[in-house]
């Protein structure tokens, strides 16, 4: 090392110092994308799904509801806006279900997604249309026992499995969060350790 001229030893030193720099430099930038990446999955693969799921079990809940106010209506009159609400929640909650379906799933919540697809296609040829075309065709005692037999314990189902799917998202996204506290931890010690 006594050897070099002064010139050589700053150049290796400026040298040294750049590639210092440039590595930190290198670790805050992939720190960032890490980041950016974990906020886009929790919105895009967590929150959004968050809204859709909910937006469902509202629907679905709005749904029943409205099919025992149109049970207790006299008149048909009366009850067919009823009717053509539920017709179209139950549109949206398919279209709604569609978008969520084309989100990233993790394989638990493929699963979950699978038994709620079973349940809403059976909910709703096994109780909803069924009810409705009763109430329809005016007859309240078959729309009735189809309410008490088949709408309301399938939808008790329907809906706690909708509660699991939005509890899961929930606990998804906490695990997004914690991961990006440990990349903040190792980042921040890799780059003090490095200017040190």
């Amino acid at each position: 090392m006594k050897q070099l001229t002064i010139a050589t030893r700053l150049s290796l030193l400026i040298g040294l110092m750049s590639l210092l720099l440039a590595s930190v430099g290198g670790l805050g930038l992939w720190g960032l994308h890490s980041s950016q990446e974990g906020l886009r999955t929790i919105y895009e693969d967590r929150t959004v799904p968050l809204k859709q799921l909910e937006i469902i079990a509202t629907l679905q809940l709005k749904n029943q509801l409205l099919l025992s106010e149109a049970l207790r209506l006299p008149a048909p009159a009366e009850r067919k806006p009823l009717v053509q609400l539920v017709e179209k929640n139950t549109a949206v909650i398919g279209q709604t279900w569609t978008a969520y379906m084309a989100t990233y799933l993790t394989p638990q919540e493929a699963q979950l997604a699978s038994t709620f697809a079973d349940q809403r296609a059976r909910y709703l040829q096994e109780a909803l249309k069924p009810a409705l075309k009763a109430l329809e065709s005016e007859d309240t005692t078959s729309a009735d026992r189809l309410m008490k037999e088949q709408v309301i314990p399938m939808h008790a189902k329907g809906q706690k499995t909708l509660e699991d799917l939005l509890q899961l998202q929930l606990d998804v996204a906490m695990e997004e969060f914690k991961s990006a506290s440990v990349r903040y931890q190792r980042i921040l010690w890799s780059s003090l350790s490095s200017v040190l």
